[in-house]
């Protein structure tokens, strides 16, 4: 959990019905950035504002609707990038947490 606390995002989008705002995670330090597909559509504008409150303009890289997968990009460096488990050792029971940051507010459960 704490290893993960850096790598949350807060995505705010500008698009023809207004605005909205999603959460994602640094996948790369140098400013690749994974959220939901859902978050971006029809987007005409990103910005994406990391952990420490820098506010960057992000690019759409690609998205995949059916995966609900998207991937940005920010002019940034020496980011933290999550560290991506393996599902496979996972068991029945065990204890995972979700952490976003929607909002510009960093959440967990």
């Amino acid at each position: 959990y704490q290893q993960c606390l850096p790598t949350p995002v807060s995505i705010a989008v500008e698009n023809r019905d207004g605005s909205g705002s999603g959460s994602g995670v640094v996948l790369t330090q140098d400013g690749y950035i994974i959220t939901c597909a859902h978050v971006i559509d029809d987007q005409a504008s990103a910005e994406v504002t990391t952990n420490d409150g820098k506010t960057y303009p992000a690019q759409l890289v690609g998205s995949d609707a059916q995966t609900d997968l998207a991937l940005l990009k920010i002019d940034a460096t020496g980011l933290t990038p999550v560290t991506l488990g393996d599902s496979d050792k996972l068991v029945v029971g065990q204890s995972v947490y979700a952490i976003g940051n929607p909002l510009g507010e960093l959440t967990y459960s």
